[in-house]
């Protein structure tokens, strides 16, 4: 669960329902996530939205991090975006020639390159990076840079990775390959990005307001995508992606009575196989409930209503604002959690 880095710096708490563990953690205090996932490869990597970075530094604000595996059996991780400190093979004016191409890949459009200045990188071709501005003043004999991952930055610019308001994220596979997949709900799309934050694709339709990604149960390369609106009229959709395009599947968008919250964020999708039916939970922060659907076809049929807590909870037992879902398995059980109120987690089932 994404938490507010405070004084006690539970940037991201695993919970059980009962008991929080604090799992990782963020050097500044006001660097504040929306939503958190896990890798679906790499075990203990974490793709994250980000409602506040709280950084002064680099300008403007950015909306993603990665939470890289660090090994052993820590269990606090320091989330930055340092890509790495790198030596050039040879500088002219805003053209950096680097020792291969691997190196140069690495980075993308968006990024920065910290020396004495700080510099955004405009393109990567091969092994030469094109930058804004010269890193590397005239006459320069030393080539070394910090390079500095800043996928998400504010805007619209979708080949720099800039994102606005993001809420919902997930990670997909296909093909042996994983891709996370963002609601860019502020810009009215959903963009697909490779592993290294790459822009590979998106989606975008007039009037949308894509506030989650839940990934397919079965389906490799496939993902729901809830687009939330005030009126009630939000719709949900199912998405294929093969690697390079995304299409929608024949019969969505499906009509789904629920409305949207935006303090704090209302994302509220999950979806999980279940006796081999596909349920579906979405959350109605508005009406102070939680709603489970069966997905027959594509038709979602009612199956039950959540209004009350159970089990282990803090507060009053009846929901306040649930603003996201998700489910578990243990001991081959599955059970149903939300973020209720901003500030508490609560078992429904």
């Amino acid at each position: 669960v994404a938490a507010n880095s405070g004084l006690a710096n539970p940037f991201v708490v695993l919970t059980d329902g009962a008991t929080y563990l604090e799992y990782f953690y963020h050097y500044r205090f006001g660097h504040t996530a929306t939503k958190c996932v896990p890798s679906r490869i790499t075990p203990g990597r974490y793709y994250l939205t980000i409602f506040s970075a709280d950084q002064p530094r680099p300008s403007p604000d950015y909306h993603f991090d990665i939470c890289e595996p660090i090994g052993g059996d820590r269990t606090a991780y320091d989330v930055r975006n340092d890509i790495g400190e790198f030596d050039a093979k040879s500088v002219s004016g805003t053209t950096i020639t680097m020792p291969n191409a691997d190196q140069a890949a690495r980075m993308h459009p968006g990024d920065q390159i910290e020396t004495e200045k700080e510099v955004d990188i405009v393109s990567v071709k091969g092994d030469t990076i094109t930058t804004d501005k010269p890193a590397f003043d005239s006459g320069a004999t030393s080539f070394h840079f910090n390079a500095v991952r800043l996928a998400g930055r504010d805007g619209s610019d979708l080949i720099r990775r800039e994102l606005r308001d993001p809420r919902g994220l997930d990670a997909i596979t296909c093909g042996g390959k994983e891709y996370i997949v963002i609601a860019d709900t502020g810009n009215g799309r959903v963009v697909v990005w490779n592993d290294n934050t790459d822009y590979v694709t998106h989606w975008q339709a007039d009037g949308a307001r894509p506030a989650a990604i839940a990934a397919h149960p079965t389906l490799e390369g496939a993902f729901f995508v809830l687009d939330r609106q005030a009126d009630r009229k939000s719709k949900l959709y199912l998405f294929r992606f093969d690697g390079k395009a995304l299409t929608i599947a024949p019969g969505y968008p499906i009509s789904v009575d629920a409305g949207d919250t935006a303090s704090p964020a209302e994302i509220g999708l999950a979806a999980i196989v279940e006796n081999g039916q596909t349920h579906i939970a979405i959350t109605d922060a508005s009406a102070s409930k939680v709603s489970e659907y069966t997905l027959n076809g594509t038709s979602l049929n009612p199956i039950a209503t959540y209004t009350q807590a159970t089990g282990t909870y803090a507060g009053d037992a009846a929901l306040a604002k649930p603003t996201d879902v998700a489910y578990c398995i243990r001991n081959g059980v599955v059970a149903l959690y939300a973020v209720d109120g901003g500030n508490r987690i609560v078992r429904l089932r």
